[in-house]
């Protein structure tokens, strides 16, 4: 099980190594899975900070510099999945 934003398979397809798959409706599954992922994250770190877990809160966002830092990746990831899903 994976415990990152995407799946085994998720990375495999986005790299070219999955190709016996129906690409316009796994890469629709891929947005709505990823999307889901991040809102598990934002209530995942929101609890953390309500349990008295500040400092891996606070070890998240330095990790990934202050959320801005990952706001712009999802945008950058939304961004080029739109791209691949239009051409």
């Amino acid at each position: 099980m994976s415990r990152g934003l995407l799946t085994k398979s998720e990375r495999e397809f986005l790299r070219g190594e999955k190709d016996d798959v129906d690409a316009r409706q796994y890469r629709y599954n891929i947005r709505s899975n990823f999307r889901s992922r991040v809102s598990e994250l934002e209530d995942d770190l929101e609890l953390l900070r309500d349990a008295g877990e500040e400092e891996l809160v606070e070890e998240f966002h330095n990790t990934f510099s202050r959320m801005d830092r990952l706001e712009r990746e999802v945008e950058r990831l939304r961004d080029e999945l739109d791209q691949e899903r239009d051409s």
